[in-house]
Parts: structure tokens; sequence; C-alpha cells
């Protein structure tokens, strides 16, 4: 009796499963057009690692405008001359949803090499928002 009761059940599984999706294709519903923007910066810091000098994080603070929104990427691209890194944050949200108005606050860290640079002023910039950094190897490499 136990033994067609597992099997009755493990059928109607089966049946279940299958059912699952019959019919439907991936593109298949409403598409949702999608707004992308620039998440809202409002502070970057450099965070140098005491035990490798050569390797650092960008912090880049912000806000994101209501609960719709979302990061969507972060582009990093390598800077030219004294600047070091330019960092583009961008945000998603569905269109023509409502949204509920609060700010969200995110945190965006970003690792970068310092590799072989030499002693010196350099700047980073994420989202227009710069901060300088200055590397002295007799000081332990990374002041601010």
């Amino acid at each position: 009796m136990i033994r067609r009761s597992a099997t009755v059940c493990a059928f109607v599984l089966a049946l279940t499963l299958g059912a699952c999706g019959q019919g439907q294709s991936a593109q298949s519903g409403p598409q949702i057009k999608l707004v992308r923007g620039l998440a809202k910066v409002e502070a970057v810091e450099v965070v140098i690692d005491p035990s490798d000098t050569e390797k650092a994080q960008i912090v880049a603070r912000g806000y994101l405008a209501d609960g719709c929104t979302s990061i969507d990427r972060v582009q990093v691209n390598p800077g030219r001359g004294n600047l070091l890194v330019s960092a583009t944050i961008t945000t998603v949200r569905p269109a023509d949803f409502a949204c509920i108005q609060v700010i969200k606050p995110f945190e965006e860290r970003i690792a970068v090499d310092l590799g072989d640079l030499p002693d010196g002023t350099y700047a980073v910039e994420v989202n227009g928002i710069s901060h300088p950094v200055r590397l002295d190897s007799a000081s332990g490499r990374g002041t601010q």
C-alpha cells in the first residue's frame, strides 16, 4: 500500500512539473521598459590596504532616489596622467512604475592595483566626484 502511494505521488509530481511552463516561451508576457541613469554619488574615498600597499579600494557612497532603482553596473576605466581611475556607476529602474519615494543609500567598492606607480599625487573619480590620493613610499604609501 505504501509503495503504491509513493508511486502515485511520484506520478502526480511528474505531471505537475511537466506541465509547468508548457505553452510559454521566454519571450511571452509584457516587455518592461527600463530607464537607465547615473547613480548619485556623494562621497568618494580611497582605502589602501596596510598589509599590501600595492592594493587599494575606491569606496563610493551615495543614494538611489526611489525603491525601484538599483545599481545596474560599475564601469571602471583606467585614468591618464594623474587620474588614477575613472569609474561610472549606472542605475536602472522600470519605466512607468509607481515606486515608493525613499532614499536608499548605497556603497560600492572598486579594487585598484597601485602596482609600480611612482610616488606622487593622483586622483580618482566616480560619477564626476573626484578624490585626491597621495602615494608616498616613505610614509607607508598612501595618504589622503
